[in-house]
């Protein structure tokens, strides 16, 4: 994230919070004069089309605010999907619950569990009846996976 990008989060997301839901990722951009704003958005019991909506009215608010010269905003606003890829310390924090799949870097295996912990060095997953540790570093790649959160 880009120290713009930075600013917006450290901005929005307590509005956002208010209203039950946390900012999953966030991008901005400016190009001829037009600022793009794209926000991830999770709430654990879900989020429906009002919920967007009144997201959508509030940043849009906030961000009129910031901008005092007026420049055009297109926002776009959504879920995470159902095989996000998780990206950062952040995200592993939000997803703590759900299940995921990890596909460590010496291996062409994914590893299936529910996350119920991450720090910066390892991510804690659950399955059946075993817990396992995996070192960040041996990540090649995390994604929520649906299938898990069902067990």
């Amino acid at each position: 994230m880009n120290p713009k990008e930075q600013e917006l989060l450290e901005e929005l997301s307590p509005i956002v919070e208010g209203l039950g839901i946390t900012i999953v990722d966030l991008s901005f951009a400016i190009a001829k004069g037009r600022r793009h704003l794209v926000l991830i958005l999770y709430r654990s019991e879900g989020l429906g089309h009002k919920d967007l909506e009144q997201v959508h009215r509030t940043v849009q608010a906030r961000m009129e605010m910031l901008d005092p010269h007026g420049h055009e905003l297109s926002l776009e606003i959504s879920t995470p999907g159902i095989d996000r890829n998780l990206k950062n310390d952040r995200e592993y924090a939000i997803f703590i619950g759900k299940g995921i799949r990890i596909l460590p870097v010496d291996d062409s295996e994914w590893i299936r569990g529910v996350l119920v912990a991450a720090d910066e060095e390892t991510i804690t997953i659950e399955q059946e009846s075993d817990t396992h540790r995996i070192s960040r570093a041996m990540i090649r790649k995390a994604k929520l996976d649906s299938q898990q959160d069902r067990r």
